[in-house]
């Protein structure tokens, strides 16, 4: 037998969202909403976080000034998530939830050394390394860098943001300026004497025990996380068609930039992650049967959910695109895939209207397989010729979406040919389309 289990979402605890603010007051025409224009109005200008968060801990509470100004997207997911006013993924069972997500969370990851000091949360269910069911984009800025105590999201490329992030100790980390996107900061020494403490404890060995939001200043209150676009996660309960001793499919539709996804058990017990589809920005409306399984069991059961992406310009294949990437140290590599979209050429030049300095052809690494997101891929290539690299680990984030191509950011990591790292480099990025 299989079966589809019907959808469960927890009803969501939506607390600390707004301050206070007497509707009397809100209701006053002329004086006081002229004054509170100009309060927003300067706010934004001076740029100062006038939303906090506590984040309450085992240890104490660290009280964190987010920038919502400058990082719409990820403050408004830190604190959607954080109230239980969005959806995410349980790693552990596949079941879509929707309660608090920080609650209960331990500080996983912690470096306490002279030059580096950071500790990470927010990995889903405690799962190191797991995710809450989608990734958004990056959001940059020049005046948000990696000074000490600051907030500062964790990810594993170009516009691979989920849920977790890292508070930095009293050191400056330059080196993830432009890497890393910066959002908030610890500003009183109370809670940075608690960050000192929750680093010397080491990983583990702190966990948080609530979240609480306030906001100081007009622009705080009518900040709206949630209507900030940010990707959805939803349950699905898609009708299964079973082929005995064949396959097990699910019928429905879906659309550009969304992923769905399936886990499986034959006990209940035991939750397995077993399929996932995305539809690329440039794949065609799918509608219709979709082979998840092979009937091969007794019994089999499925947790379905969809992750809606908006404005994502990811794609699922490179076969006859053109990848171009741009670095101060490599220099502008295009990479001209073929039919197959596993193996092409290359071309290695350094100065703008100059000939190549190094070409040749390149593979897909066949135990490697690329990864392809809403909003970002990952390959890695073997490039024999390409001076000592033998191998280009390509990160890539889309960031606009144009007729012809994709425009975005990169990160490019060439090793040699025992895998062994040369030079990281990143810079712009370009995907060209069909």
């Amino acid at each position: 037998m299989w079966f589809c289990l019907p959808s469960v979402r927890s009803k969501p605890g939506f607390w600390g969202k707004v301050a206070d603010v007497p509707k009397t007051g809100l209701r006053r025409a002329g004086t006081l909403r002229l004054a509170m224009m100009l309060a927003v109005g300067l706010a934004a200008v001076r740029s100062e976080a006038a939303l906090q968060l506590d984040f309450v801990t085992t240890r104490g509470t660290v009280t964190a000034e987010l920038d919502f100004g400058r990082c719409p997207r990820t403050v408004a997911n830190l604190l959607t998530l954080a109230q239980g006013s969005r959806n995410w993924l349980d790693p552990r069972s596949g079941r879509v939830r929707g309660d608090p997500y920080y609650t209960g969370l331990a500080f996983s990851r912690v470096v306490n050394q002279s030059g580096e000091r950071w500790m990470e949360t927010g990995s889903a269910a405690g799962i190191e390394g797991a995710g809450p069911g989608f990734a958004f984009p990056d959001e940059f800025d020049a005046a948000l860098i990696h000074d000490p105590y600051v907030l500062s999201m964790a990810n594993e490329g170009p516009n691979t943001n989920g849920a977790a992030f890292l508070i930095t100790g009293n050191v400056a980390m330059p080196g993830r300026n432009g890497l890393h996107t910066v959002f908030g900061r610890v500003t009183s020494p109370a809670s940075r004497t608690v960050v000192d403490e929750i680093l010397a404890a080491g990983a583990g060995a702190t966990v948080i025990t609530g979240v609480a939001i306030r906001r100081t200043d007009p622009a705080a209150v009518l900040f709206d996380e949630a209507a900030v676009s940010l990707p959805m996660v939803e349950p699905m309960s898609p009708p299964l068609k079973v082929v005995p001793g064949g396959s097990v499919s699910w019928w429905g539709s879906q659309a550009g930039g969304s992923v769905v996804r399936a886990f499986r058990s034959e006990d209940l017990a035991v939750w397995r992650p077993h399929y996932r589809r995305m539809v690329g920005l440039d794949d065609p409306f799918s509608e219709g049967l979709a082979e998840v399984d092979r009937a091969d069991a007794p019994t089999a059961f499925y947790w379905f959910s969809r992750t809606v992406c908006p404005d994502a310009g990811g794609v699922t294949g490179f076969a006859g695109r053109t990848v171009v990437v741009q670095g101060e140290l490599v220099g502008t590599i295009t990479y001209r895939f073929d039919a197959t979209g596993m193996g092409g050429t290359y071309a290695n030049t350094l100065l703008p209207d100059e000939p190549p300095f190094f070409s040749g052809s390149f593979t897909v690494v066949a135990d490697s397989p690329p990864i392809f997101e809403p909003y970002s891929f990952r390959v890695l290539l073997r490039t024999p010729g390409l001076g000592g690299a033998a191998f280009n680990l390509v990160r890539g984030g889309v960031d606009s979406i144009h007729p012809n191509e994709v425009e975005g950011h990169q990160r490019i990591l060439l090793s040699d040919a025992e895998g062994n790292a040369i030079f990281e480099d990143g810079g712009p990025m370009w995907l060209t389309r069909p």
